[in-house]
C-alpha cells in the first residue's frame, strides 16, 4: 500500500484570484500466482490485484482571494467530485509447452476495471532447423484513455460546457477503453555469425482516443471515437564479420492509418480516412557498425526516420531526417567497472524530433513541434560489486 497528499495552486492575474486543488491518493493491491506441470508444460494461474485513488479529477478545488498583504482569503468551494476507486481485477491463465520442435504458447487475461475486456494471446514457433524457426503470434491490449488533459479542459472552461447541458460526468462516460488486436507473422535464423529475422505485423485500433472540436463551444476535447489499423513489415540483421567487427541493420514499414473519417461534431467530419497517424513515419531504419579491441568498443550508427505529418489530414508534413550518432566504451575491469562516452546527433543536425498533436485538430497553431537532440555527450561511469 503507498499514498500521497498535496496542495497545487493556480493564480489568475485577472480576478486576483487562487485556485487550491487539494491532492490525495492511495493504492493498495496484491498478486497471487501458482504453477502446476501438465502434460510436458507449465500451467500458470494467477490474479492481480489494484485499488487506485486517483486524480484526475481532484475531489475538491477551493478558491481564494489575494488579499493586499499577499496573504490568501477563503471565498468558495469551485469543485466537488465524488470519485470511485479506479479497481483493477486481473485473473489469468496461460500454459506453455515443447514438443516435436514446436513451441506454443496460450494465455488469457480478463481486465475488469471500469468495463471488462479480455485478452487472450497466443504464440507458435516451429523449428523447421536448429538455426531458422517460422512463428506467428496473435495478441488482444488495452490502454486506458487520457484522463488528465480532458479534465483540466473542463475545469478550464467549466462555464461554457455548463451553458451547454455538458456535465464533467458526461464527458467521464463516454471514455472507453482503448483496445487492438494484433498479428504478427515471422522468420528468424540465427547461427554463430548471423542473425536475421524477418516479419510482418498487422493491427487493428477500436476506440482509439482523438480529441474533437467543437465549434459550438470552441473547444477541443478527448473522447474515444476513432478507429485505425496498422500494417507493414520489418527486418533485423546481425552479422559478425570477424572477431573485432560486427555490423547490425534494422528497418521497417509501417502503414497506421485511420479507418474512417473522425466526427467532429454533429454535422462534420475530419476528411481522416485513409489518412496516417500524426508523428508515425511509414518508414524508417537504421545501419551500424561495432569495433572491439583490447577492451575497446566503438560504434558508429545512422537513424533515418521518413516522412511524418502533423495533422490527421496530412496537410502538415514534417520532412524526414538521418542523423548520426557514436558510442564508445572501455571496460577497465570485466566484472566490475565501465566507462562508456555517447556522442548524439554527430554533425549537429536540425530535425523535428516530436510532433504534439492532438490527432484531428486542424486549427493554426494546434500542432506544435519539437527540435530533436542537438549534437550532445554524455559520459558515464558503470560499477558492479
Amino acid at each position: 500500500m503507498f499514498g500521497n497528499e498535496g496542495e497545487r495552486y493556480t493564480g489568475n492575474p485577472s480576478n486576483k484570484m487562487v485556485q487550491r486543488i487539494d491532492q490525495t491518493q492511495e493504492a493498495y493491491g496484491a498478486l497471487v500466482e501458482a504453477e502446476y506441470p501438465l502434460l510436458g508444460g507449465t500451467l500458470l494461474a494467477g490474479w492481480w490485484y489494484q485499488s487506485l485513488e486517483s486524480t484526475p479529477p481532484p475531489k475538491m478545488t477551493k478558491m481564494f482571494a489575494i488579499k493586499p498583504n499577499g496573504s490568501l482569503e477563503y471565498k468558495s468551494i469551485a469543485m466537488l467530485n465524488d470519485i470511485d476507486q479506479r479497481v483493477s481485477s486481473s485473473p489469468y491463465l496461460s500454459y506453455d509447452v515443447a514438443f516435436d520442435q514446436t513451441h506454443l504458447y496460450a494465455g488469457m487475461q480478463v481486465d475488469a476495471s471500469d468495463e471488462a475486456v479480455v485478452l487472450p494471446s497466443l504464440i507458435v514457433e516451429r523449428y523447421l532447423s536448429s538455426a531458422l524457426i517460422l512463428g506467428g503470434g496473435y495478441s488482444r491490449n488495452f490502454a486506458n484513455p487520457w484522463q488528465g488533459p480532458l479534465w483540466s479542459v473542463y475545469n478550464s472552461n467549466t462555464a461554457k460546457f455548463t451553458a451547454a447541458g455538458i456535465s464533467l460526468q458526461d464527458l467521464w462516460d463516454e471514455l472507453k477503453l482503448e483496445t487492438s488486436d494484433n498479428v504478427e507473422l515471422f522468420v528468424r535464423y540465427a547461427d554463430d555469425t548471423v542473425g536475421a529475422k524477418v516479419g510482418l505485423f498487422y493491427g487493428a485500433y477500436d476506440h482509439k482516443q482523438v480529441t474533437v472540436y467543437d465549434p459550438a463551444l470552441e473547444l477541443s476535447y478527448y473522447k474515444s471515437n476513432a478507429s485505425a489499423t496498422s500494417m507493414g513489415a520489418e527486418a533485423e540483421l546481425n552479422l559478425i564479420l570477424s572477431k573485432a567487427l560486427g555490423m547490425f541493420a534494422s528497418g521497417y514499414y509501417n502503414r497506421f492509418a485511420f479507418d474512417e473519417d473522425i466526427l467532429l461534431s454533429s454535422d462534420r467530419y475530419l476528411a481522416s480516412k485513409g489518412k496516417q497517424i500524426p508523428d508515425v513515419a511509414r518508414v524508417g531504419a537504421k545501419v551500424g557498425l561495432t569495433f572491439k579491441a583490447q577492451g575497446w568498443r566503438l560504434s558508429p550508427m545512422l537513424r533515418y526516420v521518413g516522412e511524418r505529418f502533423g495533422d490527421a489530414e496530412n496537410k502538415e508534413t514534417v520532412h524526414p531526417y538521418a542523423v548520426v550518432d557514436l558510442t564508445g566504451a572501455y571496460v577497465i575491469d570485466p566484472q566490475h567497472a565501465e566507462v562508456t562516452l555517447a556522442v548524439q546527433n554527430l554533425a549537429n543536425q536540425k530535425y523535428v524530433g516530436v510532433v504534439a498533436n492532438s490527432l484531428d485538430d486542424t486549427r493554426p497553431g494546434s500542432t506544435n513541434y519539437y527540435q530533436g537532440a542537438p549534437f550532445s555527450v554524455v559520459a558515464s561511469l558503470n560499477l558492479h560489486y
